[in-house]
């Protein structure tokens, strides 16, 4: 029986042994700023970065098309830079085709073209070559990073970080032809970074030794959440303690244990054999796919019923996303609503082993349904 401090899911953290260890590293040689890609405080900084660039670059009408399945950050980092936001639709299965992008290309004539692959899935479509016409295209590669997925139609890339691993802050923008102009970069976030290992030490105290209060611990992350979306108009440079902890993550050796472990654990859920119980999973594990979650498309009861039940039991599984409430999107497709309505996402990130699926198949197995 696990006791009532395991979890499953949840935010990252770091021990306080393990920002002992980091903060001894020696000065990140990798992680360092180049002409042509940027290390910064968060996903939305990075695609202002891109905008910035291409409004410095060339006339814009301030007109993106951006995908109507996305979060509120990323449409923030839009709004942040004055633009109108069209959308374009996606399938059940998260796809989207690059016919359907054409057609829209041709139709509104967009400044920007934002996409992102979903899960670490390749969801792109490519039935016909993109035709961007003059639309300059950001690849946002936050869920497909660890995949490694390359476009040749895209002209920028971003990447947020955090969801990743256990990082204050970070997030990469890539200029993929050319090199960036001036860019108007802050120093880091000191107070912010301070505040993250804080909040960090509050859940290490409340898992390992059972001490202060969880609303406690879960409060000082949202307001940590908060911060990020409340910092408007400016570009941090991403710490140098999340940079040392970035380097450290993607050391080989390091980085092929946490790929393989997610893998693995992926496998650990997708061969379950009574998923038709709740649901079905969205996707099969194609080789050389690293999975940010493992998403099901809950069908044979409510996914707030199966996420309070999970939860019960210690499970923390996300919703991605929740509406966004900073842009009014249409259309609303049938298939963006059963999305919206069923897709849970169970956590097998590097932190869990496969006797941690073992325990989140059991509690399944334990569920009854009315």
């Amino acid at each position: 029986m696990r006791n009532q401090t395991y979890e499953i899911g949840s935010n990252f953290h770091l021990s306080n042994n393990e920002i002992l260890t980091i903060e001894n590293l020696s000065e990140p040689t990798e992680i360092q700023d180049s002409e042509k890609q940027k290390y910064l405080s968060s996903g939305r900084q990075a695609i202002c970065a891109c905008l910035t660039d291409i409004e410095n670059n060339q006339n814009v009408n301030k007109v993106a098309l951006v995908p109507a399945y996305t979060c509120q950050s990323v449409l923030a980092g839009f709004l942040e830079k004055g633009y109108h936001l069209c959308f374009y639709s996606i399938d059940r299965q998260f796809q989207v085709k690059t016919s359907t992008l054409n057609n829209l290309i041709k139709k509104l004539n967009p400044d920007v073209l934002l996409f992102h692959p979903y899960f670490g899935f390749d969801t792109i479509i490519q039935d016909q070559l993109l035709d961007k016409q003059s639309t300059l295209v950001i690849y946002d590669a936050t869920q497909s990073w660890a995949s490694g997925f390359e476009y040749s139609f895209a002209d920028y890339r971003i990447v947020s970080l955090r969801k990743w691993t256990a990082l204050p802050d970070g997030a990469i923008a890539e200029k993929i032809s050319g090199d960036f102009g001036t860019l108007w970069i802050e120093q880091e976030q000191e107070n912010l970074i301070n505040d993250t290992l804080t909040v960090y030490d509050l859940k290490e105290k409340y898992l390992r030794y059972q001490k202060g209060e969880k609303s406690e611990m879960l409060q000082g992350f949202i307001n940590l959440k908060q911060t990020f979306f409340d910092e408007k108009y400016t570009l941090y440079t991403m710490a140098n303690f999340s940079r040392k902890v970035l380097e450290n993550f993607t050391a080989e050796t390091v980085l092929e244990n946490w790929q393989m472990q997610r893998r693995e654990n992926y496998k650990a859920l997708y061969n379950y054999e009574n998923w038709e119980k709740i649901g079905t999973p969205y996707f099969e594990l194609a080789e050389g796919v690293i999975p940010l979650y493992f998403p099901i498309n809950v069908e044979n009861m409510t996914r707030r019923d199966v996420q309070k039940y999970l939860a019960t039991n210690n499970v923390y599984c996300p919703i991605i996303w929740p509406i966004p409430q900073n842009a009014e999107i249409k259309p609303v497709t049938n298939e963006l609503t059963e999305i919206r309505n069923n897709c849970l996402c169970i956590p097998i990130d590097q932190r869990y082993s496969e006797k941690d699926m073992e325990y989140i198949l059991e509690i399944i197995d334990k569920l009854n349904i009315d």
